[in-house]
This record gives C-alpha cells, sequence and structure tokens, in this order.
C-alpha cells in the first residue's frame, strides 16, 4: 500500500455566467476512450480531451497549483495525508468565497485587462483604446500618480473603492503636500474625484464592474483664485520690463493681442500663418474643441512673432511647458512691480477685457476667443465687469 503518491494539480476557478456561480474544475490528463492502428500498424490509444463550456471564463488571479495525495491501491490514505489534502481544499474555499464577495460588490471576473478586478490595469486598457488631447491625459496621469501615492501599493482592487476610499482620498489631497508646489487647492482636489468617477463609469459601461461604487458624489465648494487681467497701462509697462526668457515675453504679449492660449502658441506653426501685403492670418484646428479657428492679427501682434521661417518651424520655439512657464512669468511680472496673480491664462483674460472695452460686443468676442457657448464668454466679460474702470488697449508702436 502507497499512501504517500501526491500530484500537482493546476486548480482553475470558474465562472458561470447565467448562473452567476464561482466553482473549481481541476483539469487532469485526458482519458484514453479506445484504441486505432497507426500508420506503422501498432495500436495507440485514443484520448478524450475535457473542453470548457462556452459560458465559462477562468481569471488568472486564481490559476494555482495545489500538492493533492492519492490514494493507493487499496485506496485509502493516512491520516496525515487526508489532513493535507482537506488544507488544499480549505484553500481553494476560501478563495471561491473570496471571489464570489468581489462578484457580489459589482466586479465581474474575466480574463483580460478590463475586467481583471485591478482599477490601474482597467485604465491602461481603456485609455490604450482612446484617443484624447495631451491635456486630459496629464489629468489622468496626475490621477493615477496621486492614488499610488494614497494607496502605496501598484495595484487597485474595485472591490475597495467606495464612499468611503473617495472620502479618505479627498482628505489626503487636503492635507498632504503631494507635488513640488504644496497643497492641492480644492478646484484642483475636485477634478481628480471627477475623473476618478469618469473612469469609474468607463468600467462600468465596459462591464468590467457590474456597478459603478461611488455615485451622486457630493463636491465641496472651492474658491478659485482671483481672474486677473492686465490694464492698459500694466501691459505698456510689462512691455517695457525685460524678460530673462525673450520666447516668454514674445508668446505673452502675443497672447494678450490675440487670445491664443498657451498651448495653441506652443503648436502654432509659420505653415499656419498667412500673409499678405496688408494683412496676416492664422488658421488652425482648436486643440481643445477642434473647431476650424481664423484669426486675424494686427501688425504689432506680427512683430511679436519675428521672423518668419520654415512652415514646420515652430513660431514661439521653446516655450516652456506647465509649472516652469507659470514661475518664469510670475518672476517676470515681479520684476515689473505688477502686484497681481498672473498666470498664462491671464494672457487671455487680458486679450478678452481689451476687446471687450473697445466693442462691447459679447457675439464679437466669443468668436473672437473661439467659444461655443456664450456662457462661457460671459465669464471673461464679468471679470472684466468686476473693473469696469480699466483702461482700453489702444495700437502702440513695438
Amino acid at each position: 500500500m502507497d499512501t504517500n503518491i501526491k500530484i500537482n494539480c493546476n486548480v482553475k476557478l470558474y465562472y458561470n455566467v447565467k448562473k452567476n456561480l464561482h466553482y473549481y474544475r481541476y483539469p487532469l490528463k485526458a482519458k484514453a476512450i479506445g484504441v486505432r492502428i497507426n500508420n506503422k500498424g501498432i495500436e495507440v490509444p485514443v484520448y478524450k480531451e475535457n473542453r470548457l463550456r462556452s459560458d465559462e471564463y477562468v481569471s488568472r488571479d486564481f490559476y494555482k497549483t495545489f500538492p493533492f495525495h492519492i490514494p493507493g491501491e487499496n485506496g485509502k490514505l493516512s491520516h496525515t495525508r487526508e489532513r493535507d489534502n482537506r488544507i488544499c481544499v480549505e484553500q481553494l474555499e476560501k478563495g471561491r468565497y473570496e471571489r464570489q464577495i468581489q462578484l457580489d460588490r459589482g466586479v465581474v471576473p474575466n480574463d483580460n485587462k478590463k475586467g481583471s478586478g485591478d482599477f490601474y490595469e482597467f485604465y491602461e486598457y481603456w485609455i490604450g483604446n482612446k484617443e484624447y488631447k495631451e491635456s486630459s491625459l496629464a489629468g489622468y496621469r496626475s490621477l493615477i500618480n496621486k492614488l499610488k501615492l494614497f494607496t502605496k501599493r501598484d495595484n487597485l482592487p474595485f472591490e475597495i473603492i467606495d464612499y468611503e476610499f473617495v472620502r479618505k482620498f479627498e482628505y489626503y489631497m487636503q492635507t498632504t503636500p503631494v507635488s513640488s508646489r504644496g497643497i492641492m487647492t480644492q478646484v484642483s482636489i475636485n477634478k481628480r474625484i471627477q475623473d476618478l468617477i469618469y473612469l469609474l463609469w468607463q468600467a462600468h459601461n465596459a462591464k468590467a464592474i457590474l456597478v459603478n461604487p461611488v455615485t451622486n458624489w457630493k463636491y465641496k465648494n472651492a474658491e478659485s483664485k482671483k481672474k486677473d487681467f492686465l490694464t492698459k497701462d500694466e501691459f505698456l509697462h510689462l512691455k517695457d520690463t525685460k524678460c530673462d526668457y525673450p520666447v516668454i515675453k514674445s508668446y505673452f504679449l502675443f497672447s494678450c493681442l490675440t487670445g491664443l492660449p498657451a498651448q495653441e502658441c506652443r503648436n502654432l506653426k509659420w505653415g499656419d500663418v498667412k500673409e499678405t501685403e496688408s494683412s496676416s492670418v492664422i488658421e488652425y484646428e482648436r486643440q481643445k474643441t477642434f473647431a476650424k479657428w481664423t484669426v486675424k492679427i494686427g501688425n504689432d501682434a506680427r512683430q511679436l512673432m519675428g521672423k518668419r521661417m520654415g512652415n514646420d518651424d515652430s513660431v514661439f520655439f521653446l516655450l516652456p511647458k506647465g509649472s516652469s512657464l507659470n514661475d518664469k512669468i510670475k518672476k517676470w511680472i515681479k520684476d515689473a512691480n505688477i502686484n497681481k496673480h498672473i498666470t498664462p491664462h491671464c494672457a487671455r483674460n487680458t486679450f478678452a477685457a481689451f476687446h471687450y472695452a473697445i466693442n462691447k460686443d459679447p457675439f464679437a468676442l466669443m468668436k473672437a476667443m473661439g467659444h461655443k457657448d456664450l456662457k462661457t464668454t460671459q465669464r471673461y466679460i464679468d471679470r472684466y465687469l468686476d473693473h469696469y474702470n480699466a483702461n482700453v488697449m489702444p495700437s502702440f508702436s513695438m
């Protein structure tokens, strides 16, 4: 009698979609069901393979190997081997139970990235099948980085994401410096939470989770920083103030006169600029709305662009990005003794103030700013009306 034989059995956890049930299968060797004569005239066994049904699929997370002992010739095992087998079965049942809990919480078992049960894996799967502008991708990357800092782990199971998780994540961002710029503003925190909930809806739509665990989230009120703009005198004074980075000075003043955002100034090629003896026009597709946009530029703005280069050359070559651009503009503003919170977007605010002060036409401003909705334009007008005594911008000589 031999009761010490054991086999390494590949145990797989399966999920029956129709029955909403998890169960195990133990793939063993195919059984011989008969014999056949091969081309050499020798009898060889015929095997039958065990195949899965079409409604079954396996999760990689629950593919495990267990050392099961098999009985000897008398069909019996020692008490020690029986105990070992019971331990294996208990481990399997624990895994099945945990997986069933995940299912009850809305995590769909599947053997692919979108249904593996991990938020980060779903994100990689989802983002790899979409096309987004760089600013949106930067926001999603920021969310993932902050989640990893918050959880201190490289995986994020869907089942641990709920209202309490998001509340703790929000508190973490409110109290912990997560970048070189310090603690995030509530505006930025709300945006990251909005991105998280949006991705959860995408996971729900892709059937990676059965339900979105966070709906009807109540965002905290956030006071945005003051949206400043430059007056005529400040603009002229800034023009006469030395800037350590000439490309930044040219871009910022140009943006004040044309309303082009920083990213679109950065993307601007000479091929987008159509010039005649009497006028200069920029024609290109807006990055944010993908709409065709035509901007007529005056002589002052044209001089800021410098000498014309090849069609594929950038107008504002090597213009910095992000916080680097913001910090350099702040230094320039400080050197000019202008006591305002000026960011790259404030150039666009300045253009809107100048344009409305001269024309008093919100629809003309909406067209000049490239907006699709007058409500968006009205926000710029309101900033100007809060300082209705601001001087208008006359033409000036560069």
